[in-house]
């Protein structure tokens, strides 16, 4: 056959010389070598395979006919970003699951949870994926209960058989022809027609997938001398000599044979290799994405797919940080969409953390994004404009080991381009294989509490004192961003994992770790907590965090007796773990109290946004249990004393020679401010569960309790910290529980009034907690609102009469655990007592004194006596600092005694009072009318039950109880109330007037 004769070989020709096996090769390879290997006009290869590879068909025809055999068993539909997608949470295994409408519709998801989303990164349909999604999810058409189809015919597969291998080949050569110009694939149509060929289904893609994952094919083609020439193989060699290198952290390879850094594997063995390389460079172009995706159906290529994939992470992680100058970027969410479709099948993503260092891949490009030199972890300071590090504000002193902190306004986190990589990581970690793989590597657990120590402290704010500030940075978003959605997240799939049979032992070395990275970051700061600035506020500390909630989980669920994680008999490193929380904790409070406003509205916002409830159990909650935590250990003095000094009313309460440097309205704030954070420390139950019921319904009752809500508004209020958590149709049961539905109305306006849901009355009584409902809302309106919807029920339904407030229902606690009653140790000290006492006094004899004040000190007063213990009472500390009323811990002598509170300048005698005495003047001062009425039943004659004892009344009602409690609870506290009652009714009666007719009084008298 002539060499006319082999150009104008038809289509038809060579498919019956395929299938008979009796095609001259000669004529072939000329009809080869003419066409594709020495064609380089794009415009005529295309031609040439469109006319080719369906045979004696046209294409569209080929494709439509090919379609029929598709055995597929996962669908694997791929989708660019603003595309409508699906995703079930009844159905999903995997977190980011997502199914194509197609699919959806073709399925039964009748009573499930799911929802409808506009694709933002693009996509890939999941169904038939029993990795990704449970079976019963399936539609129809997908899965392993799919229609079976019959085998494809010779005369219909063998052309593109033939030509697939060497339309990768041209494609190739464009690519690599590409790297003259700067821009890949300029001419597209050889990628449509792949793209085209993969939507065939399986029966072509199969021929796809060899062909790019055959390395002796790859080597024959990169090693034929007459190839090498024709398909620009130098362009090759060039680009792989250029391509960045990325190291492995030396700590997370265990290597004991390697004296340096070892490399990522950036060879080339396949076309996929090569492919992938050039994709990674051009910054991942979206149409030869789509077309690499759409193969994953495909198991085995799957595999392979996924280590080529993560032997050039590192080259695009680096991609992004060059990308970070640019003004926008499409890599972020073109990696996401490629590297979700892999690590959400726990079966390719436990392939990959064995075979392929998935974990160290992803962990090292994490830590080089921030610590960018590869051999030190600190960045050069001479750099300042490119470090992403800087010197940590909240250090003592500033040398080489200083500790770091990240600039929350360098460009790589303003831009979020860490985003991509911190995503992968949460992804990965939703296998649980993987994230205890994480947790019991020490290797890679330090190394993620180190990355976390990045942002330890991060966004500190410094308080203002002069002028306004002109420039409200919002830095603060960024911040809350990071701690959020990279180490909340990550911790709340780390606890999501443990489960009750993980061994305890493990649990309490995973513990210690976190405590051990906690003091290391304090040493680095040179951390002296005398020497402190208290004027410094940063509201994000991720270790202390994890601390909190890894504790939290071993005590409730594995029991773990916190003594053996905790370094319960060193009482200094004790205070130095709770100084960063109790310092959050309080600022949260100063802001409330204005103290911050100098400093503008972003740090007001920052301090909403960390008691925020959506995020209160990644932030607020987990800091105040650490607080309780901790107060089961610390001596109860010092523990209160330390409180009290960083609420900044020690100096003022106690007449410190440290004078504040707070105006009197704000020390009365701060005052009330301390008063709630140690009833929440001793009474409030933290939500740091993952959806459990108990907490859930506290959570919507009291977002309840404030007004009537929308079901979004409530699901919002709702904490839902787990990116693991797959069904919140637990709140649409509650609600049906615990409230009434208002349907939707429409006003006389003609405006629709939503529908919403209503508390029932009977819960005020019952399950209100105000307490929750102060934790939960940073603005005091909103508790008051709760307040008055309590007051109009308690008087709609009469269940106290009285013409007076009547006061919040604190509650009687109840502890999820035994371990975590042991807070209840605070409330056995004499500095207690003693600031209790002074509040007292300050509320008789200053009106600025609120009525909120009397109220909290009243409830700590009823929890300390009935938590009272009379058999043993501990002596307090005779040097220490400014403890001079109350020498012993025993509540029931202290509220006896009585302490020197002035001079009488008349009589010349110093005035004296006990908390008894200032309860009965509190009582007398307010009802001197009906005061002996009032404190007829003191003592009573039968002794209750506490917790029996209703919690509706108002201030005589509460007052009245303590001294009852008292007196049933000790003969001395009935002795004493006994005689200061028979004081009040001598002086009482000394200073009525005689029976003297008024005609005889004096104006004076009168």
């Amino acid at each position: 056959m002539d060499t006319s004769d082999s150009i104008n070989l038809t289509p038809a020709q060579l498919e019956v010389g395929l299938i008979n096996d009796t095609i001259d090769q000669s004529a072939l390879n000329k009809l080869l070598t003419n066409n594709i290997h020495e064609n380089e006009n794009i415009d005529a290869l295309v031609q040439f395979f469109q006319h080719y590879i369906p045979g004696n068909r046209t294409m569209n025809e080929f494709i439509e006919r090919i379609r029929h055999y598709n055995s597929a068993q996962i669908c694997g539909l791929v989708w660019n970003a603003n595309v409508i997608a699906y995703r079930c949470k009844t159905c999903s295994i995997s977190p980011c699951m997502s199914i194509c409408a197609q699919c959806f519709q073709n399925g039964n998801h009748e009573g499930h949870n799911f929802n409808m989303f506009k694709s933002q990164a693009g996509g890939a349909c999941d169904c038939g994926d029993a990795s990704v999604m449970h079976a019963f999810g399936f539609c129809c058409f997908h899965g392993e209960n799919r229609p079976k189809t019959q085998m494809v015919p010779r005369e219909l597969i063998c052309c593109a058989e033939l030509f697939v291998p060497h339309l990768l080949k041209v494609f190739i050569r464009a690519l690599r022809m590409s790297a003259i110009s700067g821009d890949i694939v300029t001419d597209e149509k050889l990628l449509e027609i792949l793209n085209q060929l993969s939507n065939g289904g399986s029966a072509i893609q199969m021929y796809i997938t060899h062909a790019l994952t055959d390395k002796k094919l790859y080597e024959e083609f990169i090693t034929d001398p007459s190839m090498v020439k024709l398909y620009q193989y130098e362009y090759l060699t060039a680009e792989t000599a250029a391509l960045p290198v990325t190291y492995f952290v030396d700590s997370l390879i265990n290597d004991s044979t390697a004296h340096s850094l070892i490399p990522f594997d950036t060879s080339i063995r396949t076309m996929l290799d090569e492919i992938m390389m050039w994709c990674v460079t051009a910054g991942l172009p979206e149409e030869l994405i789509r077309f690499l995706l759409s193969l994953l159906p495909d198991f085995n290529f799957k595999l392979l797919f996924t280590e080529t994939f993560l032997r050039f992470y590192g080259v695009i992680a680096q991609s992004l940080i060059g990308e970070s100058l640019a003004e926008t970027s499409e890599i972020p969410s073109r990696l996401v969409h490629i590297s979700v479709q892999l690590f959400s099948s726990n079966i390719i993503a436990e392939y990959a953390m064995k075979e392929c260092h998935l974990i160290e891949v992803i962990l090292s490009c994490i830590w080089h994004m921030f610590v960018p030199s590869v051999d030190h972890d600190k960045p050069d300071d001479d750099d300042d404009d490119e470090n992403i590090l800087k010197t940590h504000p909240l250090a003592l002193t500033n040398d080489a080991n200083t500790g770091m902190v990240v600039d929350v306004e360098h460009r790589l986190i303003v831009k979020n381009v860490y985003w991509p990589l911190l995503s992968d990581f949460v992804n990965i970690l939703s296998q649980e294989k993987i994230a205890f793989a994480i947790l019991e590597n020490k290797r890679y657990l330090i190394l993620w509490l180190r990355f976390l120590t990045l942002f330890q402290g991060m966004n500190v704010n410094e308080r203002v004192l002069t002028q306004h500030v002109e420039y409200e940075p919002q830095a603060y978003m960024y911040a809350f961003t990071i701690e959020l959605e990279i180490s909340a997240a990550a911790m709340w799939c780390f606890v999501g994992h443990l489960k009750p049979n993980y061994p305890s032992e493990k649990l309490i070395c995973i513990i210690k770790q976190i405590i051990d990275s906690i003091n290391d970051w304090l040493r680095s700061l040179s951390f002296d907590s005398k020497l402190m600035d208290d004027w410094k506020l940063t509201f994000h500390l991720p270790l202390h965090r994890y601390l909190s909630v890894f504790a939290y989980n071993a005590i409730h669920q594995f029991n773990i007796d916190p003594s053996s994680f905790l370094p319960v008999n060193d009482q200094n490193t004790l205070l130095n773990l709770m100084f960063c929380p109790l310092r959050t904790i309080c600022g949260y409070y100063e802001v409330l109290s204005s103290i911050w406003l100098r400093n503008g509205e972003q740090v007001t916002v920052q301090a909403k946004t960390y008691a925020k409830s959506a995020f209160s159990s990644s932030m607020h909650d987990a800091d105040l249990f650490l607080l309780q935590l901790i107060s089961c250990y610390v001596e109860p003095n010092l523990f209160i004393e330390t409180f009290l000094k960083r609420f900044h009313v020690y100096s003022w309460l106690f007449h410190s020679k440290t004078a504040s440097n707070l105006d009197s309205s704000q020390q009365i704030s701060m005052l009330e401010s301390a008063l709630i954070a140690l009833c929440a420390i001793v009474v409030f139950q933290p939500n740091l569960a993952v959806c459990e019921t108990k907490h859930i319904r506290s959570e919507i009752v009291t977002t309840l309790a404030v007004s009537d809500r929308l079901y979004s508004e409530v699901e919002e209020n709702v904490p839902d910290p787990s990116p693991l958590s797959t069904n919140r149709k637990g709140i649409e049961v509650i609600l049906q529980q615990v409230s009434d539905f208002q349907t939707p109305s429409v006003e006389l306006m003609g405006h629709l009034q939503q529908g919403k849901y209503t508390i029932k009355d009977t819960l005020f009584k019952t399950e209100y907690d105000p307490l929750h409902v102060l934790m939960r809302c940073t603005k005091r309106s909103q508790f008051q609102n709760s307040l008055e919807r309590f007051t109009n029920y308690v008087k709609r339904e009469g269940l106290f009469k009285s013409d007076y407030s009547i006061w919040p229902p604190f509650r009687i606690p109840s502890y999820d655990h035994q371990q975590m009653s042991n807070v209840q140790n605070s409330l056995r000290s004499g500095v207690l007592h003693h600031f209790l006492f002074l509040c007292l006094h300050a509320y008789l004899n200053d009106k600025s004194i609120t009525e909120n004040i009397l109220y909290f000190t009243v409830y700590l007063l009823e929890l300390s006596i009935i938590n009272g213990d009379d058999s043993s009472p501990m002596a307090v500390d005779e040097n220490s600092e400014d403890i001079a009323a109350f020498k012993t811990n025993n509540i029931f002598t202290n509220i006896c005694i009585r302490v020197f509170v002035s001079l009488n300048p008349l009589k010349n005698e110093p005035e004296t009072e006990s908390i008894i005495t200032l309860l009965l003047k509190i009582l007398h001062k307010q009802r001197s009318n009906d005061f002996f009425d009032l404190i007829t039943n003191i003592p009573p004659q039968k002794a209750a039950n506490p917790k029996d004892i209703s919690r509706i009344g108002d201030r005589f009602y509460f007052i009245t109880n303590i001294l009852s409690l008292s007196s049933q609870m000790n003969e001395q506290c009935r002795t004493t109330i006994t005689q200061e009652i028979e004081k009040f009714k001598t002086q009482f009666y000394q200073q009525q007037p005689t029976n003297t007719k008024s005609t005889d009084l004096t104006a004076e008298q009168k």
